[in-house]
């Protein structure tokens, strides 16, 4: 799908957090005790990413129609959630950590494209940090 404007940049955020809260939702029930707490703290963060990002859509709803983006599909950015994951512990680890990065790349990306709104590109920027650090925390996790 090709992202032509900042309401179809936001919509494609809120649908990755969406899709990922509902995998981490998943993992939770999949893992070992410590990667199921953190599993949960990230289903918790995630619902503040999408409020973020739905803040910031109808805070900018009159900007929605002035800003054109060229050149950005969400085909770069998709992601298959694979709930087919035998329970190995190391496979789902990596599997969400493939997903955190996901996110990075996309609200990086987004928010280059977003550079004549300049508090919504910062916003998106905030995200990818924040994505970033969970995926640096999932790393840190003791197998």
């Amino acid at each position: 799908m090709e992202l032509t404007n900042f309401g179809a940049i936001l919509s494609y955020a809120d649908t990755i957090e969406q899709q990922d809260g509902a995998f981490y939702e998943w993992a939770a029930a999949h893992g070992s005790a410590a990667l199921a707490d953190f599993c949960t703290k990230s289903v918790a963060e995630t619902k503040k990413f999408r409020s973020t990002v739905q803040r910031v859509k109808r805070e900018q709803v009159t900007e929605m129609i002035l800003e054109f983006i060229d050149d950005f599909e969400s085909s770069g950015y998709d992601f298959a959630h694979n709930r087919e994951i035998d329970h190995d512990e190391g496979v789902l680890r990596e599997h969400l950590a493939a997903m955190e990065g996901r996110a990075v790349s996309y609200y990086t990306d987004a928010a280059a494209k977003l550079t004549g709104l300049p508090e919504v590109a910062r916003e998106l920027k905030r995200l990818a940090t924040r994505h970033e650090k969970r995926r640096a925390a999932l790393a840190r996790l003791a197998p």
